[in-house]
């Protein structure tokens, strides 16, 4: 499925040898205090029971770059897993030249995941529903990328998890490949979230998805916007006065930090 974006301006697999070196190693480590434990803190990971309740045992996690059959069959389970309990069916990651699965570890467990596309000739999954309304972006010289597979630990609990995948994402996507705008697609029940805590915007209609057989709207996210809220809030947390979910991106100078680690040569 071929776009009417310009090909020689698309990274090509080769582009890929700066970060090919982090595969399934660490790329950043977080730690983080979990102000309020989840209504099942007796399955979580992050959490162990107390005199009074439940506290933190540990708070620290890992996200990695899974390029192995190992790590990425491990965050198509988690996918799976999540999604079931939503009832909603989910089809293995699939890996690919310009595709980057991302997964959050507490220790060997993962406990999040998502998987960013870059657009190349092969088109993005999203073409399947949306062509048209991507092409659109595509016409306006924009660089687009998709991100699916999206799945967080429902028993961690944790917005710093979701915070710092999409945050890892958006260093690949636009701090070293310059891509600009992302699309995903989401179901009508979580709209209203990704609306009102990332700033999305909605640019395709809700229609039937095939491939899972649930309904779905496109939405769209400037890379640009994603800047200037990582700068206001990123790496405040619970301390930021807003309910964005940006506060719970790294700081402008950790992204710096884990942008150098990904392109470091030595």
């Amino acid at each position: 499925m071929k776009s009417s974006q310009n090909l020689q301006d698309i990274p090509q697999p080769h582009n890929r040898r700066r970060t090919d070196r982090l595969k399934d190693e660490t790329i950043v480590t977080r730690d983080y205090k979990q102000l309020d434990p989840p209504n099942d803190a007796r399955k979580s990971p992050i959490f162990r029971r107390t005199e009074d309740g439940y506290g933190i045992d540990e708070h620290r996690f890992n996200i990695r770059l899974a390029d192995t059959e190992k790590h990425v069959g491990s965050a198509s389970l988690l996918v799976q897993k999540m999604y079931a309990t939503r009832g909603y069916p989910a089809n293995p990651i699939k890996s690919g030249p310009q595709m980057f699965t991302l997964v959050a570890y507490y220790g060997d467990k993962p406990v999040g995941t998502v998987t960013l596309t870059l657009d190349s000739e092969q088109g993005l999954a999203a073409d399947q529903l949306y062509k048209e309304n991507i092409d659109k972006l595509r016409a306006e010289k924009l660089r687009v990328c998709e991100l699916t597979k999206l799945a967080i630990d429902r028993h961690s609990g944790s917005k710093f998890i979701f915070g710092s995948l999409l945050h890892v994402a958006y260093i690949y996507a636009k701090r070293i490949y310059d891509y600009t705008d992302v699309v995903l697609e989401v179901v009508p029940h979580h709209l209203d979230y990704y609306v009102k805590m990332l700033g999305c915007e909605v640019c395709g209609e809700e229609k039937l998805n095939p491939r899972v057989n649930f309904p779905v709207n496109l939405l769209r996210l400037s890379g640009s916007y994603m800047d200037e809220m990582i700068k206001t809030y990123g790496g405040l947390g619970a301390k930021a006065d807003t309910r964005s979910l940006y506060a719970y991106f790294f700081s402008k100078i950790d992204e710096e930090g884990i942008m150098q680690r990904l392109l470091r040569n030595d």
